[in-house]
């Protein structure tokens, strides 16, 4: 049991360094950091955005060429 003063404050600050959220809504605590817009971003469009800047679709084209030049269709 946590009975010393300031011990179970100690102990949330250290499981705290492990938690984005409460890293997050510690730094508005103290900073007084304020947002003034949000946005969600959901996986299809994380996806789609990695998929184009990764030129996939291109590399793709580029396969399909040469599979189907190969076949001398």
């Amino acid at each position: 049991m946590l009975v010393a003063p300031g011990s179970l404050n100690g102990l949330l600050q250290s499981l705290a360094k492990f938690s984005e959220k409460l890293r997050v809504v510690e730094a508005v605590r103290i900073h007084g950091i304020a947002t003034r817009s949000s946005k969600v971003w959901e996986p299809a469009l994380i996806f789609d955005r990695l998929w184009e800047n990764q030129g996939l679709p291109e590399v793709i084209r580029r396969l399909a060429h040469h599979k189907i030049a190969g076949l001398n269709i």
